[in-house]
Formats: structure tokens, C-alpha cells, sequence
């Protein structure tokens, strides 16, 4: 079966990220810059430790999935 990545931050901003990639790197990279726009509009600088905590603080994961297979909320199995 083929596999993707998916990539969470639940509930930051209100609303949570979910982003889809062909590798954990390309997930990570997606939610790191959404991230920094985000801190960036609010006038403040964007860091890795600012990702980091964000990614830890929100209950972020990113996880190889199978197209085509059922998951529930989040992906989870």
C-alpha cells in the first residue's frame, strides 16, 4: 500500500495544522514555516526553540500513514 506523512499541530491558533508530505522532513519544514508566518505577523521574531516548544506545547506529531486505510481523529490508530 503507499504511504504518506501527516504532519499535526492540534488546536494552535484555535484551529490546529494538519499538513501531508512525501517525508517527515517535508511535514516538519511545512508546519515550521506556518508557524513563523504566524509569529512573524505578530511582530516577533521566528526560532527553532519557539517552533520546538510550539510542536511540543500543542501535542504536534508526524506520522507515516497508508492511503486508503481508515484512521480516526488525528490519524490515530
Amino acid at each position: 500500500m503507499k504511504q504518506i506523512y501527516v504532519g499535526i499541530i492540534g488546536e494552535i491558533f484555535g484551529y490546529g495544522l494538519m499538513i501531508l508530505g512525501h517525508s517527515e522532513e517535508q511535514c516538519r519544514d511545512g508546519l515550521r514555516k506556518e508557524v513563523d508566518e504566524w509569529r512573524n505577523n505578530m511582530g516577533e521574531e521566528s526560532s527553532q526553540q519557539i517552533f520546538d516548544k510550539a510542536f511540543e506545547d500543542w501535542g504536534g506529531s508526524i506520522k507515516q500513514v497508508e492511503i486508503g486505510k481508515i484512521y480516526y481523529d488525528g490519524f490515530a490508530e
